[in-house]
């Protein structure tokens, strides 16, 4: 889809992302999910650094959050 191809590009420019980092994250965008996991620490900074209404987060982390809700 075009709308994934920009969005990848915006991405790539503004948050320093690999051009498939970007386009990862922009198919988890516009497929609106809540969570993205990763291994990559780096991708991680880098994509909070975007403010992207989408946690990027380890699956250590995800699990742990998931576990500690009431």
């Amino acid at each position: 889809m075009e709308a994934i191809r920009v969005r990848a590009h915006e991405l790539q420019h503004a948050g320093r992302l690999s051009a498939k980092d970007a386009l990862h994250v922009a198919c988890a965008l516009h497929a609106r999910i809540d969570w993205f996991l990763t291994c990559d620490d780096q991708l991680i900074k880098r994509a909070g650094r975007l403010n992207l209404g989408l946690h990027v987060s380890n699956p250590v982390a995800y699990v742990a959050a998931q576990t500690i809700q009431p």
